[in-house]
């Protein structure tokens, strides 16, 4: 489908699994989803969690908390950055937190990471079936049939679905890429942070979201250009 689901399958001499990774849309929070289920035979995972605020500057502080629904809850707070990791337990090894589990064939085990204010209350994960019927009717129902009747039209249509996906919902601003701090040479110091709305790769989205009829889309763009540059 034309959803933003990255899908996963893991091969092994023991047996055949398939992870989903996802990003909720909705609400005050971030989250990353991801499900691994069984698909033959018993597949083992190793978690290898390492969370790092403002910009890998600070050590937070971890503490288990109790379990909820029979899933284990890891919360690390970091000044105003909380983050809540439910899924299979993962225990601390110096300052990185590790965990390992197994999924038979049919067996679905959920991992959800979620990211809040820290002065708020300490979010609930949501239900894993809903989030991702959710996600998926979002996506696809963002964009109309046939938005491009020339050729290569399924990529066409998947690459718009990545440009909308690197728009802020909530200002407008759009993203270089889905990367960040990764070298053109490694060992060099051309190392560029990609998270940031660059002006020159945002203009090229614009171009392309515009010749596709997304006027919506590229008003909030503008909204969010006019905002930036006010004042001296």
């Amino acid at each position: 489908d034309g959803s933003i689901i990255l899908r996963t399958r893991w091969t092994t001499a023991e047996g055949e699994a398939e992870t989903i990774e996802f990003m909720p849309t909705d609400g005050d929070t971030s989250s990353v989803v991801r499900r691994v289920t069984g698909i033959s035979g018993t597949v083992r995972f190793r978690q290898e969690l390492t969370v790092r605020p403002n910009f890998a500057d600070i050590i937070p502080w971890v503490r288990q908390l109790p379990q909820r629904a029979d899933a284990h809850r890891l919360l690390a707070i970091g000044g105003p950055d909380g983050i809540l990791v439910t899924g299979p337990r993962l225990h601390a090894d110096g300052n990185t937190h590790v965990g390992e589990f197994e999924v038979r064939a049919g067996q679905t085990v959920d991992v959800v990471l979620t990211w809040y204010p820290s002065w708020q209350e300490i979010p609930v994960a949501g239900d894993v079936d809903e989030m991702l019927a959710d996600t998926v009717a979002r996506w696809d129902g963002w964009l109309p049939d046939n938005v491009h009747d020339g050729p290569y039209g399924a990529h066409v249509e998947r690459s718009l679905t990545l440009l909308r996906a690197l728009t802020h919902d909530r200002t407008g601003g759009i993203v270089a890429a889905a990367t960040t701090s990764l070298p053109e040479a490694f060992g060099g110091s051309r190392n560029w942070d990609y998270r940031y709305v660059w002006l020159r790769d945002a203009s090229l989205t614009v171009s392309t979201l515009l010749r596709h009829g997304f006027f919506d889309e590229v008003e909030h763009w503008r909204s969010w250009l006019l905002r930036a540059i006010a004042g001296d």
